[in-house]
């Protein structure tokens, strides 16, 4: 009854320890031009860090012109409280 009653313990302590947040700011609406793209990511430790995340200078770099409709979304994931991953997408219209 004792393995049983640690291995449950056990399962609902680890259950919540990855946690997945997701966010989105902002809509596309269909632009004239083509559409451009972009994605950056990086590693958090601790929840003390936060990378520097840099999509909007990439998604500049795809397009000579003005970048408009531009979404952006970002997400992050939290494993055990050590170590997080963000990534953020960035869309947009390049006219």
């Amino acid at each position: 009854m004792t393995l049983k009653a640690a291995l449950v313990f056990l399962t609902a302590a680890v259950a919540g320890c990855a946690t997945i947040h997701s966010k989105s700011t902002s809509s596309i609406d269909k632009g004239a031009g083509h559409r451009v793209a972009a994605t950056d990511s990086g590693y958090g430790y601790l929840m003390l860090t936060t990378p520097d995340l840099d999509g909007a200078a990439k998604l500049k770099a795809e397009c000579q012109g003005r970048v408009s409709g531009v979404s952006t979304t970002l997400s992050s994931r939290n494993w055990f409280g050590i170590v997080q991953t963000y990534e953020e997408q960035i869309e947009g219209w390049c006219q």
